[in-house]
């Protein structure tokens, strides 16, 4: 199972000292990081949340649930994928959440359609009627 954590690397910061908030990505024992677009000074970043208040970062609620909504979704594309994310290592991972998921619609009209052309084919009347009720 994979892990993942909101965290800083305070060797990466800009000249004005702040730094990106980078998701770790921790699977088979091997670690990754995702970068992510949200930046925060070392001093305001605590116990992987943007630390606000007087002293602390004026938009610290809005970091702290972009992190939240960054760190669901990856965490969703796990859980609903576990066939796939379980045998991968971080770097996949990785590749695997940066990708996105992997959606598959399906226009329903259509798909009836065909499916009555197959049934017609294989003369299987009650199925056609019971299916063709359907639209």
């Amino acid at each position: 199972m994979a892990t993942l954590k909101p965290i800083i690397l305070h060797h990466q910061s800009k000249k004005a000292g702040e730094c990106n908030i980078y998701i770790r990505v921790t699977a088979h024992r091997t670690v990754v990081n995702i970068k992510t677009d949200i930046f925060v000074l070392p001093d305001n970043f605590r116990d992987s949340k943007v630390i606000g208040g007087k002293n602390g970062d004026r938009n610290a609620q809005i970091k702290n649930i972009r992190i939240s909504e960054i760190m669901t979704k990856y965490e969703r594309e796990i859980l609903d994928n576990p066939t796939k994310t379980d045998q991968l290592d971080a770097l996949a991972l990785k590749n695997f959440l940066i990708a996105g998921p992997e959606r598959y619609i399906t226009d329903f009209f259509k798909f009836t359609e065909a499916r009555l052309e197959q049934l017609k084919k294989s003369d299987k009347k009650s199925t056609i009627a019971f299916l063709y009720n359907t639209l």
